[in-house]
């Protein structure tokens, strides 16, 4: 057998002769490959679409249940493939595919689906509040590098607990109503975890008091920022800080301590 034959081969079907990459690969006849070229056998396929087959061809489907679905009668082909109406338990009609609906267990009409997806949406039943707004928002600061604020939080090594990150509503349960709109969530020690006992409601004025950049100063065993020892001491906090770049840093010398 010569290079020629070897590389082409005639339709049985067409009577063309076509190189082999145009018929389909059978490892069970002589030479690997069908009689019938591949454009040959998609025609045949196509030419039966939307021809209803003989009831005694179908009549042993009718009547057979796969997953929630009944079978109630044969309505045409798709490309070849027998296409059958079916009743949901829900009482929904569908069209299903042979293959598919022989394959999957669970078939269904969709509603299983939209069920599931329901229930995933009222399982809380607080969706899209602001308690459940501040939760995502946690979550992708930390875990999405996509995020904006994700430089700051997720790339420091910060993260939030297992517990938090599994379910909103052990957040809601360990965190408790939001106390006002003015609150947000902080982290008490900053360098911290989102987790519960390093996490409270805080306003913004002392979520301010609470970030890196924050100077605190201690005296007499008690330890505030700036600002907190200015309206103790009962002097503007501008006036207070200016006395303390005086005496180049010193707290105690800058209050007359």
């Amino acid at each position: 057998m010569n290079d020629t034959e070897v590389e082409t081969k005639v339709c049985i079907a067409c009577g063309d002769t076509k190189s082999v990459s145009m018929f389909f690969r059978d490892s069970r006849l002589i030479g690997g490959r069908a009689g019938k070229c591949k454009a040959c056998m998609r025609k045949a396929k196509t030419s039966l679409d939307g021809v209803v087959p003989p009831y005694e061809e179908t009549a042993h489907m009718i009547g057979k249940r796969f997953g929630i679905l009944t079978v109630v009668k044969c309505v045409g082909r798709t490309r070849g493939v027998l296409r059958w109406e079916c009743l949901c338990d829900c009482g929904q009609m569908a069209i299903r595919l042979d293959r598919g609906l022989k394959k999957n267990a669970s078939s269904n009409c969709g509603c299983l689906n939209r069920k599931r997806l329901i229930e995933s949406i009222r399982i809380h039943g607080m969706s899209r509040t602001p308690l459940h707004r501040i939760w995502m928002g946690m979550i992708r600061r930390c875990h999405c590098d996509n995020n904006k604020s994700f430089y700051l939080y997720g790339a420091r090594g910060i993260s939030v607990c297992e517990r938090w990150r599994s379910a909103f509503t052990h957040f809601a349960e360990d965190m408790g109503p939001r106390p006002s709109p003015k609150h947000t969530l902080e982290r008490i020690d900053n360098s911290g975890n989102y987790e519960p006992g390093n996490c409270r409601w805080a306003k913004m004025d002392e979520q301010n008091r609470n970030t890196r950049r924050t100077r605190l100063f201690t005296h007499n065993g008690k330890t505030q920022c700036m600002k907190d020892w200015a309206n103790e001491l009962g002097v503007h906090y501008v006036t207070l800080r200016q006395r303390i770049e005086r005496c180049d840093g010193d707290f105690v010398k800058a209050i007359g301590g």
